[in-house]
């Protein structure tokens, strides 16, 4: 066997061996420094994130969450694009909140499913993440926000237009398709969304950007011209440059706020 076929085995081998999980904690899943919950807290991954685990302890940890036992072990990851750790040295999570990708990708196109999508539109996993859990319109009932697909692409040469799914789940679910020829927004094709994150009710957001003399601010306005979010909301921008902004619920409809 030559060297060239030899490299590609194991490159092929390594990619076979390479798991993929993502973090199912509502409220996030906290990356520490040793597999020990007196480890140093690194940072906390988002509900969605992808990540890598490279390594499987054994150490094992059972907790309760609401009344349940979740039980599972310590392991390490690394992050997968774009999330990256800033601190040096190994970082671990416990593998309770964190779900395979065949499993995880399989329960949000049942969502998708369950809401007669899947026959326009396909799951868009491409992005990390690509679903997000949240109270979008304010009624105390978990709504969902999906990336996804048209199943249809009008040339070869191009990816399928880019939309995103809301689903809201009250008693008559009510779904929004931005990027549908109804976008609020007047957007048909959000391929360029690569940060795709959820932000609290309570927040307060800003724009950075004025319209009037069509420019950067060059500082953050006042407190009393923030926006404080009564509801979640999610923040969408271009992974590579300036563009993008908050979607919030706001008197009965989505609004835009643009942040470059």
């Amino acid at each position: 066997m030559g060297l060239l076929s030899i490299l590609f085995f194991f490159n092929v081998l390594n990619l076979c061996c390479q798991e993929y999980y993502y973090v199912t904690a509502t409220n996030g899943l906290v990356i520490r420094d040793q597999p020990a919950t007196t480890g140093k807290r690194i940072e906390k991954l988002p509900f969605g994130t992808q990540v890598e685990v490279i390594h499987k302890t054994g150490i094992e940890l059972s907790i309760k969450d609401d009344g349940k036992e979740i039980k599972g072990e310590w392991v390490e990851i690394k992050l997968a694009f774009p999330f990256s750790i800033v601190e040096e040295g190994s970082s671990y999570v416990f593998n309770g909140y964190l779900k395979d990708h065949e499993k995880f990708v399989t329960t949000v196109t049942q969502i998708l499913e369950a809401h007669d999508l899947t026959e326009t539109y396909n799951l868009r996993t491409d992005n990390n993440p690509f679903y997000l859990k949240g109270d979008f319109n304010g009624d105390q009932v978990e709504d969902h926000a999906i990336l996804i697909r048209d199943k249809n692409n009008n040339s070869e040469n191009e990816l399928p237009d880019g939309k995103i799914a809301i689903i809201h789940q009250a008693d008559s679910p009510k779904i929004i398709v931005l990027g549908s020829k109804d976008d609020p927004f007047g957007d048909s094709n959000y391929n360029w969304v690569g940060y795709f994150e959820k932000v609290s009710k309570g927040t307060k957001i800003w724009s950075n950007w004025d319209d009037e003399k069509d420019d950067f601010l060059m500082e953050d306005p006042p407190e009393h011209k923030k926006h404080k979010l009564l509801t979640d909301a999610f923040f969408v921008h271009n992974l590579e440059s300036c563009g993008g902004g908050y979607i919030y619920w706001n008197k009965g409809t989505y609004k835009w706020m643009q942040v470059e």
